[in-house]
């Protein structure tokens, strides 16, 4: 993970993420949230083999021993944090740019969508290293190939599985 100035050309820093499966990130997140009694800017990051862990994103440094990842990692396609703030506290993939919240660490839940399943972790958890998993939905018939959220009175969640099947939660 690289932290770029974007009011000059440097590079505030840079972090080694460690990977079991498969190097590279999928998602980032930049949050503010209170922490043990104090705001803090918090990068969340999500990297191919299903890890989920949080940076102090002034600094870089993890802001907990522990990353969060799976018993049984699988490739990760997707990562969105809801909650907060009483709104839906939409984030954006790498692919879409980067998003900044502020959400309450108490409410928020992050969702991570995998291969083989679908991981609904407490914010406050994954800050903390906590490997606790709030939901899991394993796929058994075919793998997840493309996951993503959508907007409505409440949001959805649309999974595309390599069979060709479509899920809408």
């Amino acid at each position: 993970v690289s932290l770029i100035d974007p009011e000059g050309p440097s590079i505030l820093y840079q972090r080694h993420i460690p990977s079991e499966l498969s190097t590279g990130i999928i998602s980032t997140h930049f949050e503010t949230s209170k922490f043990h009694g104090f705001e803090k800017n918090i990068l969340m990051v999500a990297t191919k083999d299903s890890s989920v862990l949080a940076l102090e994103s002034d600094t870089g440094n993890t802001l907990s021993s522990s990353v969060v990842r799976p018993k049984k990692p699988s490739r990760a396609l997707f990562m969105q944090i809801f909650g907060g703030q009483g709104g839906s506290g939409r984030g954006y993939t790498v692919s879409d740019g980067v998003g900044i919240n502020n959400v309450n660490l108490d409410d928020a839940i992050l969702l991570l969508c995998a291969e083989k399943a679908v991981y609904v972790y407490s914010l406050l958890h994954v800050v903390e290293g906590t490997k606790k998993v709030h939901y899991k939905k394993k796929f058994h018939s075919s793998s997840c190939c493309w996951a993503s959220t959508f907007c409505t009175p409440n949001d959805g969640l649309i999974l595309l599985f390599s069979d060709g099947k479509i899920q809408i939660r």
